[in-house]
């Protein structure tokens, strides 16, 4: 009876602990998956941008912005005398997240 227990025992605690170290390498996948999603985010809108200026034949943005992050404000990013928009070129959640600024040549940077 007492072995028995004992078997038990290790096995609840060796189950307890396998799923301790799963939910801990989770938590950890998870937090280095919100690391990289600011500069996933400013890649992605970086190739949007480049698609718009491409498609418009131009080299430049028709202004700079500043803490861009709204649809709104998304859609206020034009080139080609605003011919383009930067929410044709952009699949994305609002608000953005990082807000970015955007040069007129197109960079993108993290506010």
């Amino acid at each position: 009876m007492r072995t028995c227990f004992v078997v038990i025992l290790l096995i609840s605690v060796l189950a307890l602990s396998l799923a301790c170290s799963r939910t801990s390498k989770g938590i950890e996948a998870k937090e280095a998956l919100e690391e990289e999603a600011p500069a996933t985010n400013v890649q992605m809108i970086q190739t949007a941008i480049t698609g718009m200026l491409l498609e418009a034949r131009v080299n430049r943005l028709d202004d700079s912005y500043d803490e861009v992050d709204t649809r709104e404000e998304v859609q206020n990013v034009t080139a080609g005398k605003g011919a383009y928009n930067l929410s044709e070129y952009l699949i994305a959640s609002y608000p953005l997240n990082p807000p970015i600024d955007i040069s007129k040549t197109g960079k993108v940077t993290i506010d």
